[in-house]
C-alpha cells in the first residue's frame, strides 16, 4: 500500500499502488516460486479477490485487496496470497513439503542477511532508446555494467513525442548504489554513470537525454 517509491523531485503526482501494481506483484512472486512454470493471472473464483493466481494451470494463490482498520484518506492496501508447498504425510517424523506445482522444487531453507548499516545512493538516468531495443537489454547492460555495488533498479517511466526523436522513446530508470562498509563518495558514483553511458551509446545506441 501507498506510494510506489519514496517521493522524488522527478515526480510530482506521488502515485500510490494499485490493483494492477498488485497484479504485476503477484506475477514475480509465482515466477520466482514456481521457476520454469506459465503464470497467470485470470478473473478469481473466489468473491472478495482480485485476480487467480495459476501455475502450468493449477491454482497458486490469489490477488485481493486487503480491509483495513484505516482512516477515509489512506491508501488502499492489497495482498498477495501463494501456497508454496504443502505438508505430506501423516506422522510428524514422515512429513514433507511438496510442490502443488508438478515439476518444481519445494522450498528449501530460507536464508536472511542483515539490514544495511550505510546509506543508499541514487541515481537517476533519463535514457534515449531506440524502438528496436527492448527496456530488457539495457537493464541487463546496466546491472552487469554498474557492478556488485547496484542494490536495487527501477524502470520509473516511459515518455514519447515532445523532443525525444521518432522511432525512439525516453526511459528513466532509478539506481540504488550501496556499500556494505561504507558511504559512497559522489566521485564514485559519476564515475559509474559515464562508463556506464558509454557502454550503452557503445551497445545498443542508447544516449542520455538532455
Amino acid at each position: 500500500m501507498g506510494r510506489r517509491h519514496p517521493p522524488h523531485f522527478t515526480e510530482q503526482d506521488g502515485a500510490v499502488y494499485d490493483e494492477w501494481d498488485a497484479k504485476a506483484l503477484g506475477e514475480r512472486i509465482a515466477a520466482v516460486a514456481f521457476p520454469g512454470a506459465g503464470v497467470s493471472l485470470s478473473a478469481p473464483s473466489q468473491p472478495d479477490a482480485l485476480f487467480e493466481i495459476t501455475a502450468d494451470g493449477v491454482a497458486v494463490g490469489v490477488v485481493r485487496e486487503v480491509q483495513l482498520d484505516a482512516p477515509v484518506w489512506a491508501a488502499r492496501a492489497f495482498g498477495v496470497e501463494i501456497t508454496l508447498a504443502r505438508v505430506v504425510g501423516d506422522t510428524a517424523d514422515r512429513r514433507t513439503l511438496t510442490s502443488p506445482v508438478a515439476g518444481t522444487e519445494s522450498p528449501s531453507a530460507v536464508r536472511y542477511r542483515t539490514l544495511p548499516a550505510t546509506p543508499a545512493s541514487e541515481l537517476d538516468l533519463a535514457l534515449i532508446v531506440p524502438d528496436d531495443r527492448s527496456a530488457g537489454e539495457v537493464e541487463a547492460v546496466i546491472r552487469r555494467d554498474t557492478g556488485e555495488l547496484l542494490e536495487r533498479l527501477t524502470l520509473v517511466s516511459e515518455f514519447r513525442g515532445g523532443t525525444v526523436p521518432a522511432g525512439s522513446r525516453s526511459l528513466a530508470w532509478r539506481l540504488t548504489f550501496r556499500h556494505p562498509e561504507r558511504t559512497l563518495q559522489s566521485k564514485e558514483i559519476e564515475g559509474r554513470r559515464q562508463k556506464l553511458l558509454r557502454t550503452l551509446e557503445g551497445e545498443l545506441g542508447v544516449r542520455t537525454r538532455s
